[in-house]
């Protein structure tokens, strides 16, 4: 897994494990296997260990050398993560309390619905339900999009 990937909030489903120095080996102990999905919850300070929450419910430690023989396909992100493109976007979840999501709310960001990323810096404007939403920064960083489908919301 990229370094620049790891974030807080981003979820990704490991595709193979590296056969390097036993990491591989080492990795399937934890239960961290091929098709398994982990959220990484925070990161240690200068590059040290990541604590990641896998799918089936345990917490655990991962060094850096332990997340670069990961290869994943990334699931879902912070907005703050997403790079402006023609693609749709759907709200996963919002990571906030109650007053956040209450504002969210009103500003038509909710679970499941699509939105479109028209910029990044220096604030986060995105577009929903046709309207433009401009977000700082800490507000964009609790909202965890997945890549929308095609089809309708």
């Amino acid at each position: 897994m990229s370094p620049d990937l790891i974030q807080p909030l981003t979820i990704c489903r490991i595709r193979s494990l590296s056969e390097e120095n036993g990491l591989s080996t080492r990795l399937a102990q934890m239960g961290i296997l091929p098709g398994v999905e982990l959220q990484i919850v925070r990161t240690g300070p200068f590059g040290g260990a990541v604590e990641v929450a896998l799918d089936h419910g345990d917490l655990v430690a991962l060094r850096s050398d332990e997340i670069a023989a990961m290869d994943c396909d990334i699931v879902a992100m912070p907005l703050t993560s997403v790079a402006v493109t023609q693609r749709s976007y759907r709200i996963m979840s919002l990571a906030g309390g109650n007053g956040f999501r209450r504002r969210m709310g009103e500003l038509g960001l909710t679970e499941g619905a699509r939105i479109d990323v028209l910029a990044t810096h220096p604030a986060i404007l995105v577009r929903v339900t046709g309207e433009p939403v401009r977000l700082g920064r800490g507000e964009a960083d609790k909202i965890v999009v997945e890549e929308a489908s095609d089809g309708p919301p």
